[in-house]
């Protein structure tokens, strides 16, 4: 006797909203269609070439384009194969598929823009909007509407699947938005547009600050005149922290809980593992993708057992010195989930040191441009809520 498992396939369901506008509303067949991605094959990748892949990967959170994040080459004669497939500028595209529960990147649009020579080829589970009827619809306008947070509400609930959340061609293009004159939408582009405008800005300041930062931290490596290992404890305490049950983390908790991502706190918890948080603390997290953060001073946190943490007994090195050198040495070992930062490898590692007072000199000068950089991620932080306040005073 054989028993069948079947897979359960589910529709996602969000509090329901509806879009409160004296607009009438259509569906998105009315004025536009969709075409769907290519399914290429693993076996097609090659080491190199001047044609890419682009995959729902390729659509980052608030649909950033990152063209750059985990490439994969395709022959160069499929750009020709496969013209009918092939990305220009302007085009918008939308995620189709997403493989975690929250749907935070399922029917996310974006804008294609590419700035290398390079070909991308739409992959499956991408879609572009084709043949706009552009005496009903502006593209952009489409962009912007589809990416307000009332119309992610209602597409994420069209989303269907167990363990793969998956958006259906038909289902989008029944999809009902807004449709204000040509002049309304303009204005809605237009203002929306320099709001975009001022978000590109900071997050180029953003950018020269965290490589300006890089660079002093190489200069300062540079200009090491002893070493120290992290082993030493009369100079360094490394530990990792304890395992955390699913029913210790609780939204109300008092303190935010870091495991392998060490940037993001995946919960917050009520019991304390430290108790100490006057010194700062280095954190890195032991078997997931390799990465290094500092979290400053009475601030405290609960790391778990896949996140180690350093803290410096001696006035002789700065958190973020120690915080770079590690990263940089995690990067030269090829820490990863597969190998793991354990307490033994990291303990083995040797600290180039310069002197104190070039560290402080450094470290005051980061914190400046840290601090400019928060009060910059603060300011687009709002930008969403800006662009929301667009669309109600236009369409409301």
């Amino acid at each position: 006797m054989t028993e069948q498992i079947l897979s359960k396939t589910y529709r996602f369901q969000l509090k329901k909203v509806k879009i409160q506008t004296k607009w009438n509303v259509f569906p998105l067949k009315e004025f536009v269609n969709l075409q769907n991605g290519f399914a290429f094959k693993s076996a097609d990748y090659v080491e190199s070439s001047n044609v890419l892949n682009f995959r729902q990967a390729n659509i980052r959170l608030k649909g950033v384009l990152d063209l750059d994040y985990k490439k994969t080459f395709l022959p160069d004669n499929f750009s020709e194969k496969y013209k009918d497939f092939v990305l220009k500028d302007g085009d918008i595209v939308i995620a189709m598929t997403d493989m975690n529960s929250d749907l935070n990147l399922l029917a996310i649009p974006t804008i294609f823009k590419n700035t290398s020579r390079t070909t991308f080829l739409l992959n499956q589970r991408v879609g572009k909007f084709i043949n706009f009827k552009l005496d009903k619809i502006i593209p952009s306008y489409l962009n912007s509407i589809l990416k307000s947070e009332i119309s992610r509400t209602q597409l994420r609930n069209l989303g269907f699947g167990s363990v793969q959340f998956n958006l259906s061609k038909t289902d989008l293009l029944n999809f009902k938005i807004p449709l204000p004159t040509l002049d309304i939408q303009q204005k809605i582009v237009d203002e929306i547009e320099v709001l975009e405008k001022q978000e590109q800005d900071l997050q180029n300041i953003i950018l020269t600050h965290k490589e300006h930062i890089n660079t002093s931290l190489e200069t300062l490596f540079n200009k090491a005149t002893k070493s120290v290992r992290l082993s030493d404890t009369d100079i360094f305490e490394t530990k990792i922290g304890k395992r955390v049950l699913k029913s210790e983390i609780s939204n109300q908790g008092k303190y935010p809980v870091y495991s392998a991502n060490v940037f993001e706190p995946f919960g917050f918890i009520n019991k304390e593992l430290l108790t100490d948080f006057s010194t700062s603390s280095v954190v890195w997290g032991i078997d997931g993708d390799w990465m290094v953060n500092v979290i400053p001073a009475n601030i405290p946190f609960y790391p778990t057992d896949h996140c180690g943490y350093l803290r410096i007994k001696q006035p002789i090195a700065k958190a973020r010195y120690i915080a770079y050198c590690l990263d940089k040495e995690g990067k030269q070992i090829g820490f990863s989930r597969t190998k793991r930062a354990s307490i033994d490898r990291i303990e083995g590692i040797k600290i180039p040191l310069p002197t104190m007072a070039e560290q402080e000199k450094v470290d005051v000068e980061i914190e400046n441009l840290e601090n400019e950089i928060t009060e910059f991620e603060k300011q687009i932080a709002e930008i969403p809520k800006q662009k929301e306040a667009i669309l109600k005073k236009y369409l409301e």
